[in-house]
């Protein structure tokens, strides 16, 4: 409202939750500063909040960036809308077999398409862009997050 960007210095990560009662994003908090584990199991329990509405409102709230599953649906890519006050949007597809090729050799591989959206008065384009290929290198080489 006052027109002034203010820096998080923590990831507080929603996490699109499909239930009975329609789409709910609670929030991760401190999401950056968690092991994999740890982050599983949040997800786990608010998604668990969410579907039998035990979730406080506060839950839901503050969130600096959101993921969400269209692939769940069989939805191949989308145009996520951004949450406000967030800053961007994942959204997963479908995970499908597909030819690929790797140093002039086909192969089968599994193919994950990912959408992002981002608000361009916070982020730039390029900087999207980046994040997604850093992605795509943790998603291959999963080892890279222990480092």
């Amino acid at each position: 409202a006052k027109g002034e960007i203010i820096l998080k210095s923590a990831v507080n990560l929603g996490c699109a939750v499909d239930t009975d009662a329609g789409l709910m994003v609670p929030v991760i908090r401190n999401a950056g500063k968690m092991a994999p584990v740890q982050l599983s199991q949040a997800v786990k329990t608010l998604a668990a909040k969410c579907k039998d509405r035990t979730i406080a409102r506060e839950e839901s709230l503050g969130g600096t960036f959101t993921i969400s599953n269209v692939g769940s649906y069989g939805g191949m890519f989308a145009t996520p809308v951004i949450n406000y006050p967030e800053v961007a949007i994942l959204a997963a597809g479908r995970a499908k077999e597909r030819v690929c090729v790797k140093d002039g050799k086909f192969y089968a591989g599994l193919v994950l398409p990912l959408s992002l959206s981002c608000d361009h008065r916070v982020v730039d384009g390029a900087n999207g862009a980046q994040f997604l290929q850093a992605l795509k290198q943790i998603l291959e080489e999963p080892t890279l997050i222990l480092i």
